[in-house]
């Protein structure tokens, strides 16, 4: 029973944050509709702007307001805003190839020890075969 409550509370903490966000922070598809349908401009563009702090999520929402707007401003906003998601993700997936060069360059110099180690001990022990020798 215990364990129960405890998931429960789990699901009610992720709940109420995901009121506060979602009260804070409007969603895709309100963004979405006000650069759609909204009369004023400005509101247009903040609309606009939010979608794309939203990431690629927000992308196929840009292409549908660019398909529809019938105004140059909000055309180019939105077209500004696709390539900024489109060059933070490419930024993104940079950044994570270098991070995985690092970790591949650390996992090849932990091997390469251990395979000095490996080599060190079994020359003390007498029983070093060229294969165990370091290229």
């Amino acid at each position: 029973m215990l364990g129960m409550h405890k998931t429960n509370s789990l699901n009610t903490g992720c709940l109420y944050y995901q009121l506060v966000v979602s009260m804070s922070e409007p969603d895709l598809w309100e963004l979405k509709e006000k650069a759609k349908w909204s009369p004023d401009l400005v509101e247009k563009k903040n609309a606009i702007s939010g979608l794309s702090r939203h990431g690629e999520g927000a992308i196929s929402a840009l292409e549908e307001i660019l398909a529809i707007t019938a105004y140059d401003d909000i055309k180019s906003a939105c077209i500004e805003a696709i390539k900024s998601v489109r060059e933070n993700k490419g930024a993104k997936s940079a950044n994570e190839k270098v991070m995985l060069s690092d970790d591949a360059k650390k996992k090849y110099e932990q091997a390469a020890e251990d395979k000095i180690r490996k080599t060190e001990s079994r020359a003390e022990e007498g029983k070093v075969r060229l294969a165990d020798l370091p290229p």
